[in-house]
C-alpha cells in the first residue's frame, strides 16, 4: 500500500517541472488535484507543457588539430530540436569518446548554451579541444600467478607505440574474459597531465586451472553408461586450453 504524504506533494510539483525543463520545457506548470474517498485517495497531476524552448543555432568550436572532423558532424541535436540538457550532454559524451578513439586521450569538449530573455530561441555551442594525439606505452601485468604475462599482452589488439584508442582498451578486456583461466579482468590507464604517452596496467584474477566434470547415465539400449572429461587451462603454458 501506499499512502499519502502531504509533504511531499510540494516535492513530486518541483519533480516533474525539473523533469520538463530538463528536456526543454522551462514554461512548464504543474498543479495537483487531491479526492479523498472513504479513506482513499485520488490523486491527479495536471500538467501544461507549455512551448519548448527549441535550438535556433548550433556551433562547434574545434580548439585545435585533428586529422579526420568528419566525427564532429554527427551530432544527436539539430538546429529545431528543443533544448534537451539530457542530448545534449549525450552529444557531449559522444564527441569525447570519438577524439578518444582518434588518439586524443586528454580530449574534453563544453557544452554552453544561451537563451536570450523574452524568447525561446536557444544558441549552443560546443567548444572541443582534442589535445595532442597520444601513443600506447608500456603494459604491465599484475595478479597473474600462473600465467604468463606475455599470453596476457597478447589478447590485447594493440602494441606500445600504436595511437592510443579508447575503444581497443575496452576490446582488450573484452579479449581478457576469452582466456578461460582469467575470471576477472581491469585496465587501468595511468595517463598523466599532458602527457602523449598512456601506460597500462592489466589487473587479473585467474580461475580454477584444472576442471573435471563426470557424468553416469542409465538407458533401455545401453543400460550403463558413464562419462569423464578433464580440461586443463594452461596446459604447457601460454593459456592453451
Amino acid at each position: 500500500r501506499n499512502y499519502l504524504q502531504p509533504r511531499e506533494l510540494p516535492l513530486d510539483v518541483l519533480r516533474l517541472e525539473y523533469y520538463y525543463r530538463q528536456r526543454g520545457y522551462r514554461e512548464a506548470q504543474v498543479d495537483t488535484v487531491v479526492e479523498r474517498s472513504n479513506g482513499t485517495v485520488h490523486l491527479t497531476f495536471e500538467i501544461d507543457e507549455g512551448e519548448p524552448v527549441r535550438i535556433d543555432s548550433l556551433a562547434v568550436e574545434l580548439w585545435g588539430e585533428i586529422a579526420d572532423s568528419s566525427g564532429l558532424r554527427g551530432l544527436p541535436v539539430a538546429v529545431g530540436d528543443p533544448l534537451d540538457d539530457l542530448l545534449l550532454d549525450a552529444a557531449r559524451d559522444s564527441l569525447t569518446a570519438e577524439l578518444r578513439n582518434e588518439g586524443h586521450a586528454h580530449a574534453e569538449v563544453l557544452v554552453s548554451n544561451f537563451v536570450p530573455a523574452g524568447t525561446r530561441e536557444a544558441q549552443v555551442t560546443f567548444d572541443v579541444y582534442p589535445g595532442p594525439r597520444a601513443q600506447f606505452g608500456p603494459v604491465q601485468v599484475f595478479g597473474n600467478e600462473r600465467l604468463d604475462s606475455l599470453s596476457v599482452v597478447r589478447m590485447l589488439p594493440f602494441r606500445t607505440g600504436d595511437v592510443y584508442r579508447a575503444r581497443q582498451v575496452q576490446e582488450g578486456q573484452r579479449n581478457l574474459y576469452g582466456l578461460e583461466l582469467i575470471q576477472s579482468a581491469r585496465i587501468v590507464e595511468r595517463l598523466d597531465p599532458g602527457d602523449t604517452i598512456v601506460p597500462l596496467e592489466v589487473f587479473v584474477a585467474e580461475g580454477q586451472l584444472h576442471r573435471v566434470r563426470t557424468g553416469l547415465g542409465w538407458t533401455t539400449l545401453d543400460c550403463l553408461n558413464a562419462e569423464a572429461r578433464w580440461a586443463s587451462r594452461n596446459f604447457g603454458g601460454g593459456a592453451r586450453r
